[in-house]
């Protein structure tokens, strides 16, 4: 399924604006989780499980939004 979404340039500049503004936590948010879902205790199990998986997320959702960024700059 292919969408089509109309934007203003002043609706699209905005956007824009946004995704960069929140480019560093975003980054930060992958680096974090994919630290902690290494992390582990001192028996050697995983302290946080889920985090790896929360990396992963992280590092598609952002792919996908500088993807989104490129087209909004065009």
């Amino acid at each position: 399924m292919n969408n089509t979404l109309e934007l203003t340039d002043e609706q699209r500049r905005a956007l824009n604006m946004v995704l960069i503004l929140t480019a560093k936590y975003r980054e930060g948010e992958e680096a974090a989780s994919k630290e902690l879902g290494e992390e582990r205790g001192a028996d050697g199990t995983l302290r946080f499980p889920n985090m790896k998986s929360n990396g992963e997320w992280w590092e598609k959702i952002n792919k996908a939004i500088e993807e989104i960024r490129t087209m909004l700059e065009a």
